[in-house]
């Protein structure tokens, strides 16, 4: 009877590691591989977005979704870098979707500078556009 339930006792204790297991390589296993990704410069489109900027009251302004890990991740460098944005919600806010509508991408995070666009997320191309906006965009 007592090997019984030692035995009962070592399964669910196995089972209860694995389980623990499984749920900290879930949950670890995003941020290892974040980690080890070369952050790739992701090249800005020029363009000109200073109305749409201009509105927002800061100098970059963010179309993200709630739910985008590369968006939080884009949240997260521009306030870890003291960096003022105006962060747009696409799919809380209609006014932010009406205005996201207007740039005719697909895709989000999409960081908007007066005269710059970067679609996506890369580090190193966040510090660009937060360097070069007061750079005037070339005629074409």
């Amino acid at each position: 009877m007592i090997r019984t339930s030692l035995d009962r006792l070592g399964s669910v204790l196995i089972v209860l590691l694995f389980l623990g297991g499984g749920l900290l390589a879930g949950t670890a296993a995003p941020r290892l591989l974040d980690a080890l990704r070369p952050d790739h410069e992701i090249p800005l489109q020029a363009g000109d977005f200073a109305g749409l900027v201009a509105g927002s009251g800061t100098p970059l302004v963010v179309f993200s979704t709630s739910t985008c890990r590369w968006c939080a991740r884009t949240r997260a460098y521009l306030a870890d870098h003291g960096i003022a944005h105006r962060d747009y919600v696409i799919d809380i806010s209609p006014e932010a979707k009406r205005l996201y509508d207007t740039l005719g991408e697909q895709g989000v995070p999409i960081v908007l500078s007066a005269h710059h666009k970067l679609v996506g997320f890369s580090r190193k191309s966040l510090a660009n556009l937060s360097t070069i906006d007061a750079q005037p965009v070339p005629p074409r």
